[in-house]
């Protein structure tokens, strides 16, 4: 996973760098809120993180956020463990996370029920008929303890997920975590 940032809360935002599978959204009268994704993400896919008391239920904007204006003025909110990323999100990535778009893959931005904007090596609208790569994010708690790993690719942070494993008491929200880094989860 790669490290999008800090939530205003401190919770730490991370992306599959890989695509984990490829869904249809549902048809021309789907929203995410009512989507398959959404479901198989926050059931299936979850359910399966082997570490998912790390994961913090997070609200996810689901609001038209193609502007700046509308991503700061969210009134369309869901509750969650596993959401992905939104347009505003990927215009502000910085240039460290722009090999991340070499696939087309969902967000959960909307133009209205039906089109999705998906990421490729830019942002485009399509049907929500048709078939896309999917990368969860998921927000995990700063207390989370890092069992080794310096956030390099070759190096990910690694999180401490027995209790019987040795570290040393270093927690995310401790470390010099950024946009960029990698940690693997799972």
């Amino acid at each position: 996973h790669k490290i999008l940032g800090r939530n205003e809360d401190g919770n730490i935002k991370i992306m599959s760098v890989e695509n984990i599978t490829r869904l249809i959204p549902g048809d021309e009268s789907q929203s995410y809120s009512n989507s398959y994704v959404r479901t198989w993400l926050n059931k299936d896919y979850y359910s399966n993180l082997a570490d998912n008391d790390y994961i913090v239920k997070s609200k996810w904007c689901v609001d038209n956020q193609a502007t700046e204006a509308a991503a700061s003025n969210c009134t369309n909110t869901i509750d969650d463990y596993v959401g992905l990323i939104t347009t505003m999100e990927v215009k502000n990535l910085d240039s460290i996370t722009t090999t991340m778009f070499n696939y087309a893959y969902l967000t959960m931005t909307q133009k209205n029920n039906g089109t999705f904007y998906v990421v490729n090596s830019s942002i485009g609208l399509y049907d929500a008929k048709d078939l896309f790569s999917i990368r969860p994010i998921v927000n995990i708690l700063p207390s989370t303890i890092v069992l080794s790993g310096t956030g390099a690719m070759d190096n990910p942070y690694v999180l401490l997920n027995d209790s019987n494993d040795t570290y040393e008491n270093v927690k995310l929200k401790d470390s010099f975590l950024t946009i960029g880094q990698y940690i693997k989860y799972n």
